[in-house]
């Protein structure tokens, strides 16, 4: 599965696709402003050597009409075919040329009704239905998931994947390469010793004295505050919250915002509600590090829980 792409602006030809496999379609494609005359050729020898014209079915000569928009079709005739364009004769203009293979299907099986439920190609392989897994997997290359799949067995990803179906994981992974996951998955918790969770961790964020918190500081986990005076941080209305968060956010979804007090004796830092959209459960005071002896904790974790559009409760952890 591969594309040859030449511009022709004189005479000469381009490089060589090579083909594995006897009746593949191979996709000839010229366009552009020329005047010029570009014909399909087959290798004749290995090294390359001795070549041949060659042309679609539907016709028995190059490729010779004014700024012609070609798009036509030669199958091979024979295992190892290697071909090429040439232009043999070039007035003006510039010819954009493209030869290639398509994602010859391989291997296909069908369920009594005609659907295909499992498709190889040269690209990759397909599946359209429920798959169980309990063997050892290692997978290299990128995959599409798109139905309900149960993993119990050992596997190892390193290709990119997106995953849209229901997940149900036993077994242990290990994945290296980029995912997306838009569909529910249920781990189950695999006992005895493991590597602690990383994840990356957005910028720490500071602020000062009495102000409105920005998204960036409401949304990246930590936000250290250093006070010189009683403080009141404002929280960002719902609707800002939500603009502020992925598309995807949902119902039940949460994050966390820790609040660090560094402020002197006094400097007790509030989180102020906005007026629409979040509700605040428990304590709303920081006390600042330099009297945590006598007020207690210099810090604050809320958890922000999404419960409809615009609408968050914030719960003091």
């Amino acid at each position: 599965m591969a594309t040859v792409s030449t511009n022709f602006t004189e005479a000469g030809v381009s490089a060589t696709l090579s083909l594995q496999v006897i009746g593949e379609d191979i996709t000839i494609a010229l366009s552009g402003t020329y005047s010029a005359t570009v014909q399909l050729e087959r290798a004749l020898t290995p090294d390359e050597q001795s070549w041949e014209a060659v042309y679609p079915p539907n016709r028995g000569s190059p490729w010779n009409t004014d700024d012609a928009t070609v798009s036509d079709v030669y199958q091979t005739l024979s295992k190892n075919e290697k071909l090429r364009l040439r232009c043999t004769a070039f007035t003006s203009g510039t010819v954009v040329t493209t030869i290639s293979d398509g994602d010859l299907i391989l291997y296909e099986r069908k369920d009594t009704v005609g659907t295909v439920v499992d498709r190889i190609t040269q690209s990759g392989r397909q599946h359209t239905g429920t798959d169980s897994h309990t063997g050892i997997e290692t997978h290299t290359g990128a995959e599409t998931h798109t139905g309900a799949e149960e993993h119990t067995g050992v596997e190892t990803h390193t290709g990119a994947e997106t995953h849209t179906g229901a997940e149900e994981h036993t077994g242990v992974e290990t994945h290296t390469g980029a995912e997306t996951h838009s569909g529910v998955e249920t781990f189950v918790r695999v006992t005895g010793a493991q590597a602690p969770t990383m994840f990356n961790q957005p910028a720490v964020q500071t602020a000062t004295n009495t102000a409105t918190l920005t998204d960036a500081q409401m949304i990246g986990g930590i936000l250290v505050g250093t006070p010189t005076s009683a403080a009141a941080y404002t929280m960002r209305t719902g609707a800002e919250l939500e603009a502020a968060l992925p598309a995807t956010v949902a119902d039940g979804d949460a994050f966390d915002l820790t609040i660090i007090n560094l402020g002197s004796t006094t400097d007790v830092i509030t989180l102020t509600n906005p007026g629409s959209g979040i509700t605040v459960v428990g304590e709303t005071t920081i006390s600042p590090l330099a009297d945590v002896a006598t007020l207690g904790a210099a810090s604050g974790t809320f958890r922000f829980r999404r419960t409809a559009s615009d609408t968050f409760i914030a719960y003091r952890l």
